[in-house]
């Protein structure tokens, strides 16, 4: 992953990835240090249980002294959505 991050700004010159992904490759993005700013969607629907459309999984942060610090940038409504802007601290 880093590799191909790497490749893109040597060979490329490419300086910003978008990444839509399941939680497994968004969750490897994170843990590798990789990912500066976030986008989320949030729609007004409440999911419980192990569901597939979480965005994160394994990050073994079981303390909120360990959660990762986001500060948010912008909030803005997009139809029924909410749409918000933050950066990694």
């Amino acid at each position: 992953m880093q590799c191909v991050i790497e490749t893109l700004y040597k060979k490329y010159g490419i300086t910003s990835v978008l990444i839509e992904a399941g939680k497994t490759v968004l969750s490897s993005f994170l843990k590798s240090g990789l990912i500066d700013k976030f986008i989320f969607f949030t729609a007004p629907k409440i999911i419980g249980g192990d569901s597939p459309y979480g965005i994160f999984s394994d990050l073994n942060l079981c303390r909120v002294s360990e959660a990762i610090s986001l500060q948010f940038d912008e909030l803005k409504r997009v139809g029924n959505d909410i749409m918000i802007t933050a950066y990694n601290c």
